[in-house]
């Protein structure tokens, strides 16, 4: 596997954990629509970056969340995940919206929040800088989704939302319908060779570890954000992070 043979086992163990933390699920009204967002402070504003496609026909009033459970995560085969001993649904959570952005040229929205999330739930925003930059072909890249394939009904019109995480590297560049190199960059989703469809990894963002010092830590960048999956080449579109922080910049101006 790709994080076995570049980073280890225990290394792996720790980004995901603290992808964790700034990744959120995302529930339409309907309770039938789910997608994934990240939790971003940008210059002081807290926000959930997500593809616009997953929360432009809902409103505001309409979403709901999922944070990540408290405590170490537990983790199981996919097969068995909705027989895990350990299971414990998490109610939905509404937060305060106090302002939705859409970028009109790319799948991307912001949701501004509030500046306090509700009590105790485990999420922390990630710094993003306004000079990130996605990194080059054959980095390692880890993403945590809630694939609609996963989820669970609970009962009649509730859906309860299981997070997966994949890893991958960054492809050089394929001859794809709508596909633009410049904005954008492709992953293999290797978890479509258990069965499982990416519908609901819209929106989450790719991550990778950032070598600063010698002391190891799960030293975070954000690569880019999720907007489409070519389901017959298996593979996940990211805009890049570049493209990110100019859709910030023009929303947010100092």
């Amino acid at each position: 596997m790709v994080q076995e043979s570049n980073i280890g086992k225990n290394a792996a163990d720790a980004m995901e954990e603290a992808i964790a933390w700034h990744t959120v699920c995302i529930i339409s009204e309907d309770g039938k629509s789910i997608g994934t967002g990240s939790l971003i402070r940008w210059r002081g504003r807290k926000l959930i970056l997500t593809a616009r496609h997953v929360v432009q026909d809902s409103t505001n009033e309409g979403l709901r969340f999922h944070f990540r459970p408290e405590g170490t995560m537990k983790r199981a085969p996919l097969g068995e995940v909705h027989g895990h001993p350990e299971l414990r649904y998490r109610q939905k959570v509404k937060i305060e919206i106090v302002a939705r952005h859409a970028a009109s040229s790319v799948d991307l929205a912001a949701l501004e929040l509030a500046d306090v999330l509700p009590s105790r739930q485990p999420a922390r925003f990630f710094d993003l800088d306004v000079d990130a930059t996605a990194p080059g072909a054959g980095t390692v890249l880890a993403f945590r989704g809630y694939p609609s394939d996963m989820a669970d009904e609970v009962h009649p019109g509730a859906l309860a939302s299981f997070a997966v995480m994949d890893w991958g590297q960054i492809e050089r560049p394929h001859d794809l319908d709508r596909f633009d190199p410049a904005a954008e960059f492709l992953v293999k989703f290797s978890q479509a060779e258990g069965g499982i469809h990416a519908r609901g990894f819209s929106g989450t963002g790719s991550w990778y570890h950032c070598h600063v010092s010698e002391i190891w830590h799960p030293n975070l960048r954000l690569a880019g954000v999720c907007t489409h999956y070519y389901a017959p080449s298996k593979l996940l579109n990211f805009l890049r992070v570049e493209n990110v922080t100019a859709f910030l910049r023009g929303t947010f101006a100092e």
